[in-house]
């Protein structure tokens, strides 16, 4: 599956030591590793880095990858990525769903059919992109 140029351009990060509370409605890339609080609509990725933590009715993106601990409920148009250092407490929506071993969810796992045609990844090529993504203090790397 090929970089998607909305993929590289973080358009916001919440960092370490940071809260924020409020609502994002974005096309692009938003990277949590402080606290947060609120919904968020994304057009494009949303992580939650190792240290992050997510306090959410709603958490809506193309691509979904928890390194760090959120509440509440989940729904991804491609992929779900839970690295183990990652907890979800809340039900989760999407066509594929990866969870590392080790990984802690509290909630219902609803798979539903995928809107996006083409050739799939392999598991471990979507986990490992997963923790460069968080690894990557906000960068994305094609």
């Amino acid at each position: 599956m090929a970089v998607v140029k909305e993929d590289l351009i973080v358009n916001s990060i919440i960092g370490e030591g940071t809260k924020f509370r409020g609502d994002f409605d974005l096309n692009g890339l938003l990277r949590i590793d402080g606290a947060f609080e609120g919904t968020i609509e994304s057009q494009g990725k949303v992580l939650v880095g190792r240290h992050g933590t997510a306090q959410s009715d709603k958490i809506e993106g193309r691509i979904i990858i928890i390194g760090g601990k959120v509440t509440g409920n989940l729904t991804a148009s491609e992929t779900i990525s839970i690295l183990a250092t990652g907890s979800v407490n809340g039900n989760i929506t999407t066509p594929r769903l990866i969870a590392e071993e080790g990984v802690k969810i509290n909630g219902n796992i609803r798979i539903i059919p995928s809107v996006s045609e083409g050739k799939q990844r392999t598991e471990e090529a979507q986990l490992e992109e997963a923790r460069e993504a968080i690894d990557g203090n906000g960068q994305e790397k094609e």
